[in-house]
């Protein structure tokens, strides 16, 4: 959806009251340094550190989030790590996953590393529709600023619809694209 303003100031104010609506109901503006996201690519799981010191400089909580996920690591029996990391995750989720999207995650150091999609009940009632919908979801966390590093996506189904598997699958994301799988009673497959 767009909107057309007369000027500039009318476009500002509208932007502030959205903002401040949004915070309201939860949501926060996240930080995001594509060269830092790069720099992870790149270097992998140590540059996750830097970045987090970068977000903590900022006061923003998937920090923290980085920093508790890489402590679970080397001690993933703590119970103090993984009750704050439910915390966090239970308090920030807003800013940590697209608005609405409540899928289960996989998470590595703060981004999420696979989503899994569960679309058991859609295929009865209106196929096309909810194929689209899965595809609109599994974008919608592709672009999401957690979605940086996603590498899997589960998508579950009661039957499989070959046609509406494959244009779910072809979302890509990242440089090396999106490890796909589906399943339905019986067969499971991937990509």
């Amino acid at each position: 959806r767009s909107q057309t303003y007369p000027d500039v100031e009318r476009a500002a104010q509208d932007v502030a009251r959205w903002v401040r609506n949004l915070t309201v109901r939860g949501y926060r503006l996240g930080h995001h340094e594509p060269g830092l996201v790069e720099r992870i690519r790149e270097e992998g799981d140590p540059a996750y550190l830097v970045y987090a010191d970068w977000l903590a400089e900022r006061e923003d909580p998937r920090a923290e989030l980085i920093t508790v996920q890489t402590a679970l690591e080397s001690r993933p029996a703590d119970p103090a790590l993984r009750a704050r990391e439910a915390e966090l995750l239970a308090e920030h989720i807003h800013a940590f996953v697209p608005a609405g999207d409540l899928a289960p995650f996989e998470w590595h150091r703060g981004f999420l590393r696979g989503v899994h999609l569960s679309v058991v009940d859609w295929w009865d009632r209106d196929p096309e529709t909810h194929e689209r919908h899965a595809e609109q979801r599994l974008a919608r966390v592709a672009r999401h600023p957690s979605g940086a590093f996603l590498e899997r996506a589960t998508l579950v189904v009661i039957r499989r619809r070959q046609p509406a598997v494959e244009r779910v699958a072809s979302i890509s994301h990242g440089p090396a694209g999106l490890s796909f799988t589906w399943s339905s009673p019986g067969r499971t497959g991937g990509s």
